[in-house]
C-alpha cells in the first residue's frame, strides 16, 4: 500500500494482530488502513482532543492510545473513535506511549515516565528522571519537575525489566540515551551523542 496524503504524517501504528495501520496527521484525523487497501476508516478527533502526537494500538488491536500536547491519554474505539477513558497526571506534552503486558507507558516533558494499567485510568507509578545525578527516583502516584531534561523517545524491553528513554539536557544541548532498571530502581547507563536521533520502535 503507497498513499499520498494531503496532511503531513505524524506518527503510525501497526495492529498487533491484522495488517491494518493507523495514521495520524498533523490535522489530528486517524485514519485505520488495511495495507492491502486504500479505503481508510477515518477518526477525526479534531473537536475532541487537539494537538495530538501519538497513537498506539493496544494490544487487542480493537483499541488505540490517544495522546499529545494537552498533557492527557486517551483510550477510543478504533472502529468508532469513540472515547472509553482519559488518563490524567502528566505537567506537560506526552511524547511517547508503550504497551507492555497489562500495562502501559507513557513519558513526558515534565521528565517523568508513568506506569498505568492498560484500560483503568490507575496510576501504578511515576518515575522521575535526574540525568544529573545519575539515578532516577521512583515515586508513587507523585508528579514532580525536572526543568533540565526533556525526554525525546522511550521503549520498553520484552519482560518488562528496562526502560530506555531518549534525552535532551536542554542547558548543555547534550543528546542521549539511558536505560533503567525498573526492579532495582538505577540507572544502568547512559550514553551521549552529538546529534539528535529518533528512534522507531515496533
Amino acid at each position: 500500500m503507497f498513499r499520498e496524503n494531503s496532511d503531513s504524517i505524524i506518527d503510525l501504528s501497526f495492529h498487533p494482530i491484522r495488517n491494518i495501520l493507523a495514521s495520524l496527521d498533523t490535522t489530528d484525523k486517524i485514519f485505520i488502513w488495511d495495507i492491502f487497501s486504500s479505503n481508510p476508516i477515518k477518526i477525526d478527533l479534531s473537536s475532541k482532543i487537539s494537538d495530538i502526537k501519538n497513537i498506539r494500538f493496544d494490544q487487542s488491536g480493537n483499541y488505540l492510545f490517544v495522546a499529545g500536547l494537552d498533557q492527557n491519554i486517551f483510550l477510543i474505539d478504533a472502529n468508532s473513535g469513540v472515547i472509553i477513558n482519559e488518563f490524567q497526571g502528566h505537567n506537560a506534552g506526552i511524547s511517547t506511549i508503550q504497551i507492555r503486558g497489562g500495562n502501559h507507558y507513557s513519558e513526558s516533558v515534565d521528565c517523568t515516565i508513568k506506569k498505568w494499567d492498560v484500560y483503568t485510568d490507575k496510576l501504578f507509578a511515576t518515575y522521575i528522571l535526574d540525568i544529573n545525578k545519575k539515578q532516577i527516583e521512583h515515586q508513587k502516584l507523585i508528579d514532580y519537575i525536572i526543568d533540565s531534561i526533556d525526554i525525546t523517545s522511550l521503549d520498553i524491553s520484552n519482560k518488562g525489566e528496562y526502560i530506555a528513554f531518549g534525552f535532551i539536557i536542554s542547558s548543555t544541548k547534550k543528546y542521549g540515551i539511558g536505560v533503567y532498571n525498573l526492579t532495582t530502581k538505577s540507572l544502568e547507563s547512559r550514553k551521549f551523542s552529538r546529534q539528535k536521533f529518533l528512534i522507531i520502535s515496533a
